[in-house]
């Protein structure tokens, strides 16, 4: 397999998660180099990935301009397939120009739904009454005629998650296109082996103190204000709660409002803020935590709970579809409703006193992630690729 067509103009985890699928890629993005994307780029050989930049400081025509010169140079060349992302303005823009031009090795992305999109728009203040009430429900209607359409056209379309699937409403002659994958960052070496897992969960047993992690986005739809709030209400109670301390790590459009909140409740014994730190440091907090709670309000499914499972957590998420894909309810997580801080509070509880059954979730939670290790997840997508490529080929 040579290659593959990617860009994304958003998220540079997006890109990052798709690029150990291939041999070779021709990668298309707005940034000017590769370091720009992070990081983890550096663990690729340079030649195996090739940049066609995008001026992401131009107007958009002339982005479009410049992705379509770019793609009439590409599509028919010895590129294996054509990735674009759903969620990119420029990626929905590149799918459309390659079914004008006959390319039939489409394949398109969906790791977000699109009730996410609806509430980062009428969250921004910045936005007028009018575009929040007459173009702002318009583009909500084109998002979801564009992904039907895109289903119908794409070879295949790789989602993150049962949620968006249920989102997408598609069609019984479109659902064999359809695969649902988590996109983990973490080979199984990196995570925890049995007697890696074994050993510090030995130190988490004399524990007396413990600490509670959180490393998703500061936003309103994740859930952080919730789980703020739960750590409030264990506080307030005299007795039958476990020492505890919310670390809170990332950030985001709702950090201000979060420490703002916690200032103003005098939580900051109980609620610390980490900031955004390096992969390193982000796993040896997530080894020595002893609860790690990721909460989506919406269909999506957090990459960090596939992560955090990996380096032996106890993980509390979200009683929804995306979550719901890959961990079963007190087997290999605690799956609450994220929307209501009691029940956050109610399983924060239960957990930190049951050692033992914390402990068992986070062994059964690192088989999941072990099932969806980087390896893994790419031997599935490939080969289901190639199967529709080859379904594909035999019905022209």
């Amino acid at each position: 397999m040579r290659g593959k067509l990617y860009w994304d103009d958003v998220w540079e985890l997006d890109v990052i998660a798709r690029l150990p699928f291939w041999k070779k890629i021709a990668l298309i993005s707005p940034v000017r180099n590769l370091t720009e994307l992070g990081p983890t780029l550096v663990d690729f050989p340079s030649e195996s990935i090739q940049l066609f930049g995008v001026d992401g400081n131009k107007p958009v025509p002339i982005q479009r301009l410049q992705v379509k010169r770019l793609l009439r140079r590409l599509l028919g060349d010895e590129v294996g397939f054509y990735e674009f992302a759903g969620t990119s303005s420029l990626g929905k823009y590149g799918f459309r120009f390659a079914v004008r031009e006959g390319e039939t090795k489409r394949i398109i992305t969906f790791d977000a739904p699109i009730e996410l999109t609806k509430i980062q728009i009428y969250s921004q203040k910045a936005l007028t009454s009018l575009w929040k009430k007459i173009v702002a429900p318009f583009y909500l209607l084109y998002e979801a005629h564009f992904r039907s359409w895109a289903v119908r056209h794409a070879m295949a379309v790789l989602v993150v998650g049962d949620g968006i699937v249920e989102e997408l409403s598609v069609k019984k002659d479109c659902v064999h296109k359809i695969i649902s994958a988590p996109l983990s960052l973490d080979k199984e070496e990196e995570m925890l082996s049995t007697e890696q897992f074994e050993e510090f969960w030995r130190a988490k047993a004399k524990k007396t103190r413990f600490t509670i992690m959180c490393a998703d986005r500061l936003a309103s739809e994740k859930g952080v204000f919730e789980l703020v709030k739960a750590i409030e209400r264990r506080s307030s109670r005299e007795e039958g709660t476990a020492d505890a301390v919310l670390h809170l790590y990332s950030s985001g459009p709702s950090k201000e409002d979060i420490l703002s909140y916690v200032c103003q409740r005098k939580l900051s014994r109980l609620v610390t803020y980490a900031g955004k730190v390096s992969r390193n440091e982000l796993i040896e907090s997530m080894r020595k935590c002893d609860l790690f709670v990721t909460l989506t309000k919406t269909l999506d499914f957090n990459r960090t709970m596939i992560e955090a499972a990996g380096q032996g957590c106890a993980i509390v998420g979200s009683n929804l579809p995306g979550p719901k894909s890959f961990f079963k309810h007190a087997d290999s997580a605690w799956l609450v409703d994220p929307t209501n801080p009691d029940e956050i509070c109610m399983a924060i509880d239960y957990l930190l006193v049951n050692f033992c059954e914390r402990k068992r979730i986070a062994r059964t939670a690192l088989l999941v992630a072990k099932g969806n290790s980087a390896e893994k997840v790419k031997a599935r997508i490939m080969n289901w690729y190639l199967t529709r490529f080859i379904e594909l080929d035999s019905n022209q």
